[in-house]
């Protein structure tokens, strides 16, 4: 049950085919794990860390450009939508969908990292698990960049099965501690066990962050958000693909 605070207004219900689930949870391993640094701590997100989920947006995204300005305000809505978006997914479950927090042991355990990742299936078994739009939201840029990812998407891995790494967040203050390397080395373990392709969306900035751990540009052009020469100016959201590696 989720708690209180957390009751959507909508319903959650899940329908997969149950050969491309089948085929998900064989193709996760449970033997691969994190390997964080000292001092940190990584879990399962729970719905406990759902508003930490959702303030580390905040700190990480939201600083990043003035874009995220534009596409999640930081008012009430939106983070209600964050809020709905992190429990839709937790809710899923590990089936579905991997979701990680990082913590700093000295911080009283504060949430300063987190991963979300849809486990292997092909693209046509995956739904979009997101809640409809808050009202005062731009719908020309959030159809560009939500709906343009999955279009995206669709387009480069047509019906392949794959890896898909949602969000990786980190704390702007953690830059340094190579919070985000560690997740992204394990989706990678992940992939090459299962000998499938990672696919991940960056930004021109977070490209040398993907690439050092093997993702490559794609040979098409960046999803491009609306032009907005009063707030962000352009935007550039850059697909990367990364081949599975041998395992031993």
């Amino acid at each position: 049950m989720l708690p209180p605070a957390l009751h959507l207004p909508f319903p959650i219900e899940f329908s997969p085919d149950l050969t491309d689930l089948q085929h998900s949870l064989d193709n996760m391993s449970d033997n691969i794990y994190h390997q964080p640094p000292s001092g940190f701590s990584v879990t399962d997100a729970t719905y406990d860390d759902v508003d930490g989920i959702t303030q580390l947006w905040y700190d990480s995204f939201f600083r990043s450009h003035e874009f995220w300005k534009c596409a999640t305000p930081d008012d009430a809505p939106t983070r209600q939508w964050l809020n709905d978006l992190w429990t839709i997914r937790i809710r899923a479950g590990p089936s579905f969908f991997r979701t990680f927090v990082v913590k700093d042991l000295s911080e009283d355990n504060k949430i300063v990292a987190f991963s979300q990742w849809m486990v292997p299936q092909t693209d046509e078994a995956k739904e979009s698990y997101m809640p409809d739009y808050p009202p005062g939201w731009d719908l020309e840029l959030a159809n560009a960049l939500w709906d343009g990812m999955g279009e995206y998407k669709a387009e480069i891995m047509r019906g392949k099965r794959f890896l898909l790494g949602e969000f990786i967040g980190i704390n702007s203050a953690y830059r340094r501690q190579r919070l985000g390397a560690m997740l992204m080395d394990w989706g990678c373990r992940q992939a090459d066990a299962a000998g499938v392709e990672a696919f991940h969306f960056t930004t021109k900035d977070g490209r040398l962050l993907h690439q050092s751990v093997g993702y490559q540009d794609m040979p098409m052009k960046p999803l491009t958000m609306p032009l907005r020469p009063q707030t962000y100016g352009t935007y550039e959201v850059v697909p990367q693909l990364r081949t599975p590696r041998a395992t031993a």
